[in-house]
């Protein structure tokens, strides 16, 4: 348990006694910190997400919805559909914060922490594919110029989903980069 409220609490996962018969494998390994919906079966996940939207408005709105009257449209596109996606840094070599010699990797912090990063070596699954290559890309360049992870804040790359233009935005802490 990482987080615990008076009506919930928030914990990862250590291991899976029973599995229900709507979890899927996941399409990637890091994807608690990105969507942990990839691990329920999509006619479920509409089903769940259904049923919070319906709670949510009852106990926030104070409105009772009838989902018998109601349309809920869904996307097919359940990858490459995002086009935001913000990235940290990490030294390669190492899990603790210390210089890993100059290479870095892109990164999302590991689902309720700060300090603990997900390794993204092929960016993420959710994001559009342009996306994830500029970042790649971005990453590349910064790793030959020697600027190390304490020089370095996030890297947010956007797709326009009208004309497929990519834009990036690499925040720095050090004003001479």
């Amino acid at each position: 348990i990482f987080r615990e409220k008076k009506n919930f609490a928030e914990a990862n996962i250590v291991e899976i006694i029973t599995k229900s018969p709507h979890r899927i494998e996941p399409k990637e390994s890091h994807y608690t910190s990105c969507s942990p919906w990839q691990s329920v079966d999509y006619e479920y996940q509409k089903e769940l997400k259904r049923d919070i939207l319906i709670k949510c408005y009852k106990s926030l709105a104070a409105t009772e919805i009838n989902p018998v009257n109601l349309d809920f449209y869904f996307p097919t596109q359940h990858f490459n559909y995002r086009n935001k996606l913000e990235f940290s840094f990490g030294p390669l070599g190492s899990d603790k914060g210390e210089s890993g010699g100059g290479n870095l990797f892109l990164a999302f912090h590991e689902r309720g922490t700060h300090n603990k990063l997900v390794e993204l070596n092929e960016g993420c699954a959710l994001g559009m594919e342009e996306m994830n290559k500029v970042a790649l890309e971005i990453l590349a360049a910064i790793n030959k110029s020697g600027i190390t992870e304490w020089d370095l804040k996030t890297l947010t790359v956007r797709q326009s989903k009208f004309n497929n233009e990519v834009i990036a935005m690499l925040l720095v802490k050090n004003e001479s980069e």
